[in-house]
């Protein structure tokens, strides 16, 4: 008589966590370049990742515009002021 019953292992349950894992990734990375960089034009709105960028001082490109245009739509929001 053959035993159809599998037998798992404790890795065998990650595999579902690992492919949720690598999904988010890609989609990450897809979402932040692509669509950031590709369908953004300088003449838009400011997109949410580059006011993160700025909130949190990240000091990099995080989008299509450039710091100064970042810095002063965002400068009011955020209470800054020039010294």
């Amino acid at each position: 008589m053959v035993n159809l019953k599998q037998q798992l292992e404790l890795i065998d349950y990650f595999g579902p966590l690992i492919c949720a894992l690598i999904f988010t990734i890609i989609l990450a990375l897809i979402s932040l370049t692509c669509l950031n960089y590709c369908c953004v034009s300088p003449t838009d709105d400011l997109t949410k990742v580059e006011e993160w960028g700025y909130h949190h001082h990240m000091h990099m490109k995080l989008g299509p515009h450039r710091q100064s245009v970042i810095e002063r739509q965002l400068r009011p929001k955020y209470g800054k002021v020039d010294v």
